[in-house]
């Protein structure tokens, strides 16, 4: 505990949390998601009350979280498998949230059917997971960037209400704004527990300015034709959250369809770099004397861009690039499909996790981002280089 002072204080603004740290050991495995999954699950048939169960889900969630940095802590975990159970347990919890609200609005309305072809089928929903939950490298504290999607298309498409009356009966674009606005106030309200997750929906189709949640095939078509091109470069880093296979698939299918366009290497190149000298520009991220970690330049953004930039340049004869989600595989498909050579991709994993590893470090010490300019110097020129090598051009 005294070795972190984001620990410490975490346990005094959640005091019942000292017993589970206190009873671990130095070999101490935090739970993995299907574990995660079987303790949170145990007790929720038992609650059927809203404010009991988001008391029950901020517990959990902090519970597995003050275990999950302790053993960073004890054990020096090793920074991706940090990252993985954070990302599990964001998962479990977002899973949990939605189900919890989708059966709430079952009760009242119904559930949401549709009919297509002749043929009923009940609509499910799928959520994508970009930034750092959909690259599996969540962070202490991070905001949860997703967009919520439906399979709801038919000839008739409005909640039956079973044996509920009619006026209960909504469509189910209703339906399913409402249940994505419940998941986001069970995740997010601030409550005596604190709080699970803030979300973040900025990345959906058309921005703040579009619906909260919008069908599978209207995503496919933004995506295709509205869609800018950093767009498709967050779709780098996008994973799903379904319990449909089939709807898991078919997202998978769109993700694969986006990033496989035949692109013009340049174009993609000059659009980068202009996303990158926008985001350089949009406020001053470090003095000459300093280095913001993720910002500023030859950081984390940098060897994101460059995985960003290989990706939509190459994905069409190279669809192997689309097979992961998370940087340092990704880096592993462009060496075996003869994109980089291996030191180069070696250097740029070993510059990545070590960027990471210290920024976990950072967090635990509840210390800022931007640091001395002399810390990983050698790195930040590497990467500069690199990029301009890649991107001919060193983003101003």
């Amino acid at each position: 505990i005294h070795h972190s002072p984001w620990i410490s204080q975490y346990i005094a603004t959640h005091p019942l949390l000292l017993d589970d740290v206190l009873s671990l050991t130095k070999d101490y495995e935090p739970p993995d998601k299907a574990d995660m999954q079987q303790q949170l699950f145990a007790n929720h048939e038992s609650i059927d009350d809203l404010e009991k169960f988001m008391d029950h889900l901020r517990e959990f969630k902090h519970s597995q979280v003050i275990q999950i940095a302790a053993a960073d802590i004890i054990q020096n975990y090793p920074i991706m498998k940090v990252s993985d159970h954070l990302s599990w347990l964001a998962e479990v919890c977002v899973d949990s949230a939605l189900q919890y609200a989708y059966g709430e609005l079952v009760q009242k309305y119904g559930e949401p059917q549709c009919v297509k072809k002749g043929e009923s089928y009940i609509p499910e929903v799928l959520i994508v997971e970009y930034g750092k939950l959909g690259g599996l490298e969540l962070g202490y504290g991070s905001d949860l960037d997703m967009v919520f999607l439906h399979n709801s298309v038919g000839e008739h498409c409005e909640t039956t209400g079973g044996d509920k009356e009619d006026a209960n009966k909504i469509h189910n674009d209703v339906f399913f704004t409402r249940l994505v606005q419940r998941t986001i106030h069970i995740l997010s309200t601030v409550t005596t527990g604190g709080k699970v997750f803030d979300v973040d929906l900025r990345l959906r189709p058309h921005g703040e300015s579009g619906p909260v949640i919008t069908s599978l095939r209207a995503y496919e078509h933004y995506l295709l034709h509205d869609a800018w091109m950093w767009e498709h470069q967050a779709l780098v880093r996008a994973r799903s959250i379904t319990r449909s296979d089939a709807l898991a698939n078919e997202f998978l299918s769109i993700r694969e369809k986006i990033l496989g366009i035949a692109r013009k290497s340049q174009e993609v190149r000059e659009s980068v770099v202009e996303m990158r000298n926008k985001m350089l520009g949009a406020k001053n991220h470090a003095t000459g004397s300093e280095f913001n970690i993720k910002s500023s330049q030859g950081g984390v953004i940098d060897i994101e861009f460059i995985v960003q930039f290989l990706v939509l340049s190459y994905s069409k004869n190279h669809p192997k690039l689309t097979d992961h989600t998370d940087n340092i595989r990704i880096l592993d498909a462009c060496t075996e499909e003869g994109l980089l050579s291996a030191s180069i991709a070696q250097e740029l994993k070993e510059i990545y996790l070590r960027y990471r590893k210290y920024l976990h470090l950072l967090s635990l010490q509840l210390q800022p981002e931007t640091i001395s300019a002399e810390k990983f110097s050698n790195e930040r020129d590497r990467v500069q280089k690199i990029w301009a090598s890649l991107l001919h051009s060193v983003a101003a």
